[in-house]
């Protein structure tokens, strides 16, 4: 196992990795405008009106997967913003 990883479980690892807090703002923020877009594509696939109608739809079978990776990078962004937090504390 590499330095700052930690086994899970079956084949799932964390790993440590550290950026100042303007680099993490700006991974948070990348990662933001992806989960809009999978948003976004879940409206669309499931008939609902867009908050931007000229953006492009993800491509993927239908809005459940749509949704459901809007999810995964909102649980990113959650880890990230909580652990960002708990390091504030400790300072």
């Amino acid at each position: 196992m590499a330095q700052g990883e930690q086994l899970l479980s079956d084949n799932v690892r964390q790993v440590a990795v550290v950026l100042d807090r303007a680099d993490w703002g700006q991974i948070i923020d990348g990662l933001d405008q992806r989960a809009e877009r999978w948003e976004e594509t879940a409206r669309y696939l499931r008939g609902e009106p867009m908050n931007d109608p000229d953006e492009l739809i993800e491509e993927c079978g239908d809005d459940e997967e749509a949704a459901g990776i809007a999810r995964q990078y909102r649980r990113i962004i959650a880890a990230i913003d909580g652990q960002l937090d708990a390091s504030r504390e400790g300072e």
